[in-house]
């Protein structure tokens, strides 16, 4: 009988841990990060988790340096905030759900302009154009290779 109380104790001990490291990652993602993981048309989402996690996007986009992302993160949440009565024949939760919905799409258009990945990244350091240059050395013995840099990546060529 002690031993399944132990063990009891033990699993639940786990999933508590397990929930807190969860909670505590989340915690250290961007506004972009969140903003990818949002999903309006989710199945199951309320209107109440819908507007706690665009204001979870606008609270990390206000601590964010890009303007572009401030900006569009608070649109996003002015949206949410402001959402207007459209009339719609649904019962009252869907349809502050559905208002929200339709208010949000232009601010998440701007939000995704603003995280685009295409964005350019911190420029190569010399070491990692070098290490990059002895790798491409490596698979192609014989040739010489040489990397140029610029802007905020770097390319090789090999002859």
């Amino acid at each position: 009988m002690m031993t399944r109380a132990l063990v009891v104790l033990v699993i639940l001990t786990l999933a508590i841990t397990a929930e807190v490291n969860a909670q505590s990652a989340r915690r250290n993602l961007s506004a972009c990060q969140l903003f990818a993981e949002l999903d309006p048309y989710y199945r199951g989402i309320t209107e109440g988790m819908l507007r706690f996690q665009i204001e979870q996007i606008y609270q990390r986009a206000n601590v964010d340096r890009d303007p572009k992302i401030q900006d569009a993160g608070l649109e996003l949440y002015k949206a949410t905030v402001f959402s207007r009565d459209y009339g719609e024949r649904f019962s009252t939760a869907d349809r502050k759900l559905a208002q929200i919905r339709r208010d949000i799409v232009d601010p998440m258009t701007a939000m995704a302009n603003a995280c685009d990945p295409r964005a350019p990244s911190r420029a190569i350091t010399p070491e990692e154009a070098e290490a990059q240059t002895k790798r491409a050395t490596e698979k192609a013995p014989g040739a010489t290779c040489e990397t140029k840099t610029y802007d905020g990546g770097a390319v090789t060529i090999c002859k």
